[in-house]
């Protein structure tokens, strides 16, 4: 196998002193297991710092005499790290190595069994003298870096009476007593190639060091002597070298040095918009912070007796977008990302008082806020009291008006749906509204329409029209297109009209009647009952012309007309 020719020399050549340096400790240290090696293809995990384990491969080749490497790992370096140097040296130096390599000289063919490898390699002596000598060599060892936190309180200004409270970080070296010290190392320093008091320090965490300079939207701090700088300044980007930080082996502490822990939280915080409707219908709306998965997730905080909740805790924001958050609780002072970056609008919530909005605002909050807010934080209601859905297309609505007696006409509609509240929309409604578009489109397309009795219903685009009718179309969209359209599946048909509605004829029955007049006129006058010797109406009335009553025959005719018993 190729791996009986790799020697410490060739390891340095590929990955550097300092990967070499720190994953020969850690396969000295036990932290590398190999799980397979087949070809010549090695597989194994390795224990990297705050005993977290990654998975990490390495594909060996011979070219040219020369050994190469093709590595992978689940670091966040993703490959050419400690962690691959570890699983080497493991793989090397395990019994099996060994007698793989006898088996290798022996048998005179190379690692993919095929070709003959030369007898005499380049440096295989000392591969075959390094497991002699490997208990009694150590590398150089490097003096380690470590990073101090600080959580200050600004002094009040008269434009700024309440400051909020700042994170500050130094860098700090191992002083000969191994304990951390700050002589001799400030970030000017660190960003320096004559640091003396750096000059044994690890390569890998003063690179991590200078990652985290690089970060600072301040560049001063690389020419100025400057001790401490503000975490409260950083973008987004600081999050990646504080990571690396950790994984190189860079220690967090705080100024005094037995107080408590400083972590890296893997969980996010969040802004969340509590909303609380009040007795009058209106909604409070409070922005606050949401930590408890960041809380939760602290292994100083679990450790302790009794829930955190107990503890005071002190809080920051990191960024001017608050893209993360520091928390001082319990003598532990935890560093966690958001979510999202909050908007500075909702930063300057934080801790207010609540908003109220109004029983008559609550739609427009819902429907044109609520979207919106819902980008930058979690909109809640931490109590039920406000239901709080997306508004979902829910079908199509077709309103038939009835205005007048010959007119009548069809607009369409979308109707959402929030909850158990539903609204109406215009087919073309106005823009700013968030509106499903391809299922509304989806949903006319589908129409069955009764074009057969009324084909106006459908536009010259093939899509429903708008339109207004008169005359036998008007019958006809009152009635046989009424009935069609209600038939059809997600269409709710309304009618609007103040008119009666029309109906069906049939058959009229007519009747004649005939009656005589002067017999009408004696049974309406009926008896007289006015004081005695008072006028009557015969006694009021014109003298009658008797000749003409005998010549003439007065009757009154009546037609009457029932249609559907009306």
């Amino acid at each position: 196998l190729l791996i009986g020719f790799v020697d410490d020399q060739n390891i340095t050549a590929i990955y550097g002193v300092g990967a070499f340096a720190r994953g020969f400790a850690y396969a000295r240290e036990g932290r590398a297991t190999v799980n397979s090696f087949e070809d010549a293809l090695l597989a194994g995990t390795v224990i990297g710092s705050g005993r977290r384990p990654y998975q990490t491969e390495v594909e060996l080749d011979w070219i040219d005499g020369t050994i190469e490497t093709v590595d992978w790992c689940t670091c966040p370096l993703g490959g050419g790290c400690k962690h691959v140097v570890a699983l080497i040296v493991t793989a090397r130096d395990a019994p099996t190595a060994t007698v793989n390599r006898g088996l290798l000289r022996r048998s005179g063919t190379s690692a993919e069994g095929g070709q003959a490898t030369p007898a005499r390699q380049p440096y295989a002596w000392k591969s075959a003298l390094a497991s002699v000598v490997a208990d009694n060599e150590r590398p150089r060892p490097f003096s380690r870096l470590a990073l101090e936190f600080e959580v200050v309180a600004p002094k009040p200004t008269n434009w700024n009476p309440d400051p909020a409270p700042v994170l500050r970080v130094r860098p700090m070296r191992q002083g000969k007593k191994r304990g951390w010290v700050k002589s001799g190392v400030t970030w000017s320093d660190v960003a320096s190639s004559y640091a003396p008091e750096l000059k044994n320090a690890d390569p890998e965490q003063r690179a991590a060091l200078v990652a985290i300079l690089a970060a600072s939207p301040d560049r001063s701090h690389t020419y100025s002597n400057t001790s401490t700088i503000d975490l409260n300044r950083f973008a987004i980007g600081i999050w990646t070298p504080l990571a690396e930080a950790l994984e190189r082996g860079i220690e967090f502490i705080q100024r005094d040095q037995f107080i408590g822990a400083v972590e890296l939280s893997p969980a996010k915080a969040a802004a969340v918009i509590d909303l609380t409707e009040l007795d009058d219908g209106a909604i409070s709306a409070t922005v606050r912070l949401d930590v408890s998965a960041v809380l939760a997730q602290s292994p100083s905080l679990q450790a302790l007796s009794g829930s955190a909740a107990r503890y005071p805790m002190l809080w920051g924001r990191l960024g001017s977008n608050m893209h993360g958050v520091f928390l001082a609780i319990a003598d532990t002072i935890i560093l966690a990302r958001m979510e999202r970056p909050l908007h500075g609008g909702l930063i300057a919530l934080l801790g207010a008082p609540p908003l109220i909005i109004g029983p008559d605002e609550t739609d427009e909050f819902f429907e044109r806020y609520v979207p919106t807010l819902a980008v930058d934080a979690h909109v809640q209601s931490s109590d039920g009291s406000v239901v709080i859905a997306e508004r979902r297309f829910d079908g199509l609505v077709a309103e038939i008006h009835h205005a007048t007696l010959g007119v009548a006409s069809i607009r369409w509609k979308v109707r959402y749906r929030r909850g158990n509240k539903t609204y109406l929309f215009d087919r073309f409604g106005p823009a700013g509204q968030p509106r499903d578009l391809a299922g509304e489109q989806a949903a006319f397309a589908a129409l069955d329409l009764p074009t057969d009795l009324l084909p106006q219903l459908r536009g010259l685009d093939g899509r429903p029209a708008d339109v207004i009718v008169t005359g036998r179309d008007t019958v006809s969209l009152l009635g046989d297109v009424f009935d069609r359209l209600q038939q059809l599946d997600g269409v709710d048909v309304h009618l609007i009209s103040a008119l009666p509605p029309l109906l069906e004829g049939v058959d009229p029955v007519l009747s004649i009647s005939v009656t005589d007049a002067d017999a009408d006129t004696a049974d309406a006058a009926g008896p007289s009952t006015g004081p005695v010797g008072a006028p009557t109406a015969d006694d009021a009335a014109p003298p009658r012309n008797t000749a003409l009553d005998r010549a003439t025959d007065w009757f009154d005719l009546a037609v009457n007309v029932l249609i559907d018993g009306e």
